[in-house]
């Protein structure tokens, strides 16, 4: 029979839950789409069109992404640096604030604000000077996890400006409101996306991957034989649901909400792990992912 080892189902394999702690990282999974020649998974930011409207303005304000691991902080900073014309290989540079001309204004951009040191996080003091402004000559774009951010916030020279800045930005996180009436800022908390909203995406964006097209030319794809047809295959044809009108997707979205009003919050990266061991999780396979080879060697 004729198989298919698929690099898109080794490229899948790498978002569930096997031993590399890192593989789920924005970089990471940048450089595996790079070696690897496969297209990434594409899920739709829920903030990122209005970033980008926000930093395409005249009016330009700071932002500041928080929220926890894994909920696409770095993903909405690097979407938003592309499209107003920052470069991929700019990006993967090793500098911590990326710098990018807006007109008039400079934007910088922190992907991470637990890579600045001490030191380093003095430029809160620049970034408060321009945020009670409201025609900076720079605009910033910060993410953090939301302990970083109160530590750092702890931390920071005390001056005039930043202790009004530090005393709205902790009540904008108390209050979840988005903006202040008194500042040049919007903080979004990327921990309020819901989990419900986002998994249909991610199912989505998985089914429809054109890494699929490498199954095609697989014996094991369909087979009539029940015992030697794909299991990676089928537990795809059963989440996509066109024969059971959607059932698991609906119960996991149950599931899901359930979650959410008992105050347990989900982010991007573990519905990705989620939906990535539902098509290829296994008890017997290696770390428990199926591969091709495992099931045609």
């Amino acid at each position: 029979m004729a198989t298919v080892n698929s690099t898109w189902i080794s490229f899948l394999r790498q978002y569930g839950p096997i031993p590399q702690n890192d593989n789920m990282y924005d970089e990471a999974i940048q450089r595996m789409v790079k070696r690897k020649k496969i297209d990434p998974i594409l899920i739709e930011g829920r903030f990122v069109d209005e970033l980008i409207e926000n930093f395409r303005s005249d009016s330009p304000m700071s932002v500041i992404l928080t929220g926890t691991a894994g909920d696409g902080k770095t993903y909405h900073c690097r979407e938003v640096w592309t499209a107003l014309g920052g470069t991929f290989e700019e990006w993967d540079k090793p500098d911590k604030v990326k710098v990018i001309s807006l007109g008039t204004i400079t934007l910088h951009v922190v992907k991470d604000l637990s890579e600045l040191t001490d030191n380093e996080r003095d430029l809160f003091i620049e970034f408060s000077e321009s945020v009670l402004h409201r025609q900076p000559q720079s605009v910033y774009l910060i993410a953090a996890n939301d302990g970083q951010l109160i530590e750092a916030l702890k931390q920071i020279c005390e001056t005039p400006a930043t202790s009004i800045v530090k005393k709205r930005i902790e009540d904008l996180l108390v209050s979840d409101n988005v903006e202040s009436d008194d500042l040049n800022l919007r903080l979004y908390n990327l921990s309020r996306i819901s989990a419900a909203w986002a998994l249909p995406k991610i199912v989505k964006s998985l089914l429809e991957h054109p890494g699929w097209e490498q199954c095609t030319q697989c014996a094991f794809k369909e087979n009539v034989d029940l015992s030697q047809r794909c299991p990676i295959w089928e537990n795809r044809t059963r989440l996509e649901g066109n024969y059971n009108d959607q059932i698991i997707q609906s119960r996991i979205l149950d599931l899901l909400e359930l979650c959410e009003i008992n105050g347990l919050h989900l982010p991007i990266r573990q519905l990705l792990l989620l939906v990535s061991n539902m098509i290829l999780g296994h008890p017997e396979a290696r770390d428990r992912l199926m591969s091709c080879c495992e099931r045609h060697c």
